[in-house]
């Protein structure tokens, strides 16, 4: 005769597990019964699952803000470096001053250039000039971004962290 296999099982709510309580061998007639009590693995709370989702919910939802903030930092920092930039090569060839699209530059551009304003002497030839305070001014606005998206990010952003077991 085949031997079928029972099982009953119950739950300890003292330690949130389950418990194999009756095992039943069917074998030939007259043979004896066994019975035992085996621990099976615990049984997981469903509210860590949801508490470990929200969390994780809330902290992407975070990096997301932060991500969208240092990309209009760098929206900014870039518009500012392509004027300075039409600036430099507009000089550098001698554009006509007086032209409306040299005038729209030179304008647009005049407040980022102040603070850098007879800072250095600019090489100058034959209406060429090669502004090398422009180029300053490039590279400090190029670092005073960088230091602002990493400031950014040092203050607000709390990376992930995990729980002993």
């Amino acid at each position: 005769m085949r031997n079928v296999k029972h099982a009953e099982y119950d739950e300890d709510s003292t330690y949130g597990s389950v418990h194999e309580v009756n095992t039943l061998d069917e074998a030939a007639p007259g043979a004896e019964q066994q019975h035992a009590t085996v621990p099976i693995a615990p049984v997981a709370q469903y509210t860590e699952t949801v508490t470990t989702n929200r969390t994780a919910s809330w902290m992407v939802r975070r990096r997301y803000g932060l991500t969208r903030v240092t990309q209009f930092v760098w929206l900014a920092v870039d518009i500012i470096e392509v004027l300075l930039g039409v600036r430099f090569v507009l000089k550098l060839i001698g554009a006509n001053p007086a032209a409306g699209f040299a005038q729209l530059i030179y304008g647009l551009s005049v407040p980022f250039m102040v603070p850098f304003y007879n800072l250095t002497t600019n090489p100058a030839a034959v209406g060429l000039v090669i502004e090398i305070t422009t180029l300053i001014a490039m590279l400090v606005y190029a670092l005073l971004g960088w230091l602002i998206v990493k400031l950014i990010w040092v203050l607000f952003y709390r990376p992930p962290y995990t729980t002993a077991s």
